[in-house]
């Protein structure tokens, strides 16, 4: 989910009518140099830094998640407001300041607008339809009561049940006991068929609303593959398993041929990529691209306010460039990630049926994208990927195309009694097994374990191996 085109405008529209008003200088209590812009409210400017203040106090990882919020004309003034203010302090921020920013900006504008964190009550059945099931069961009831009633049973409690049913339900004592029978079954199908049409229109509108916030877990929530974790792995377990996997040092065979063959080929190559500072631009277009409201890492910055927030795009990509020059700056909280484990299968004791997912950092994630998007680009003006390679690569639907071309292949041999040769490539998750196994026609052959931190670099990898079978 993107920031809409017009939000965007609007906000360079108030950011360019604020920047060409007069400013008044004046200095805070802290210290901090600001621009008095005399069309921003003073109060908004006092709650902002006190609420700067507080952030301050708070360990980054501490913080507490903030509501997501609705975006509406009142929303884009507070946030234009918040930006000239930001836009005003004449420090140059590092980027634990940025995040203090950001999160202050976040926090204001959610208290402004009167939301709070609360636990959602989605699960709760609405009132209609707790209406609606006492009414069939009232339906039911009296159906029940009639027709015992036409068999024969003439007991007291029953007939004074009855009694109440046909004054609740509006039955007239002068009606025959088989067209109240009638009538009341016509109006239990009534009742039912509106509660099942209210209810799918309320899964349409709830799966809609999801589809918008949250694409992947919509599709999740199609398939319908619940797990439920009964007995889970102890924490000595999990640690055994994925330090086993992460931490331990895999040495890999260096002299192999194959290896030695591409390296020789490589050396005459002249494609190494030269670095450039990143600019503004490459930011902003990574920023575009990342969704608004995404589960956030341990700051707890959505990404939805880092965009808003323009005025620190500029001081966002200087920082980005401090840190590729000197990586030893990395603040710590800038690499961490909130982890979290979901299982795969029913068989939930043990360590290894759990696919792990990791919540960092908008900033992190943004300069990773950045990244991941120049060596894309070289890889495809230098023609360094393998063209067989459908997957892990940008404006790739993954290997449909080469299903789809296994089984023309396959149907058309089989039908015309064709002989067919084929390679075929097995090959797992590296958090499931530690080797990766390739078998040819002629010999099978295990590589070492390849974590596949980056997809793309773990193709250009095999990219080299698949050069030499390619026929």
């Amino acid at each position: 989910m993107t920031t809409h085109p017009s939000i965007a405008s609007r906000l360079e529209k108030m950011e360019t009518s604020s920047s060409q008003l007069s400013p008044d200088c004046c200095q805070t209590e802290d210290g901090l140099s600001l621009d008095c812009d005399a069309a921003v409210d003073p109060v908004l400017r006092r709650e902002f830094l006190e609420e700067l203040q507080k952030v301050r106090q708070i360990p980054i990882c501490e913080r507490q998640c903030l509501p997501r919020i609705f975006v509406n004309s009142g929303t884009l003034k507070l946030i234009g407001d918040l930006n000239t203010i930001i836009s005003s302090l004449k420090d140059e921020p590092d980027m634990s300041e940025i995040s203090y920013l950001v999160y202050s900006a976040a926090s204001l504008v959610s208290k402004r607008r009167g939301l709070k964190t609360t636990k959602s009550t989605n699960s709760q059945t609405p009132t209609w339809r707790r209406r609606l099931d006492m009414e069939i069961l009232t339906l039911r009831r009296a159906i029940s009561l009639l027709l015992e009633v036409r068999k024969g049973s003439s007991g007291i409690r029953m007939l004074h049940e009855l009694r109440r049913l046909r004054h609740r339900l509006g039955i007239s004592c002068s009606e025959s006991c088989e067209v109240s029978i009638n009538r009341l079954k016509m109006e239990l199908k009534s009742k039912v068929e509106r509660t099942r049409r209210l209810e799918k229109n309320r899964k349409r509108l709830r799966q809609n609303g999801l589809f918008q916030r949250d694409a992947g877990r919509f599709y999740r929530d199609l398939d319908k593959q619940t797990i439920r974790v009964t007995s889970p792995p102890s924490e000595s377990e999990i640690e055994q398993y994925w330090g086993g996997i992460l931490e331990t040092e895999v040495h890999h065979n260096e002299s192999a041929f194959w290896l030695r063959r591409q390296t020789d080929d490589e050396t005459h190559r002249k494609d190494e990529q030269q670095w450039l500072p990143i600019s503004d631009n490459e930011v902003t277009s990574c920023l575009k691209r990342m969704g608004n409201w995404k589960s956030p890492g341990p700051d707890k910055v959505y990404g939805f306010w880092v965009k808003c927030i323009t005025c620190l795009h500029t001081d966002l990509t200087r920082n980005y460039n401090l840190l590729v020059q000197n990586p030893d700056s990395v603040p710590d909280w800038l690499s961490q990630g909130i982890t979290t484990l979901i299982p795969k299968n029913d068989k939930t004791d043990q360590a290894k049926n759990y696919r792990p997912i990791t919540c960092l950092s908008v900033f992190y994630k943004t300069l990773t994208s950045v990244i991941r998007q120049r060596i894309a680009g070289h890889l495809d003006q230098r023609n360094l990927m393998a063209p067989e390679q459908k997957g892990c690569r940008q404006g790739s639907f993954g290997a449909k195309d080469q299903l789809l071309i296994n089984k023309l292949l396959t149907e058309d041999c089989r039908t015309r009694h064709k002989s067919l040769s084929m390679v075929t490539e097995i090959s797992q998750s590296s958090f499931e097994r530690k080797d990766l196994e390739r078998s040819t026609p002629t010999n099978v052959k295990s590589l070492d374990r390849i974590e596949t931190r980056s997809p793309s670099n773990y193709c250009l990898c095999l990219s080299g191996d698949h050069t030499l079978n390619r026929i």
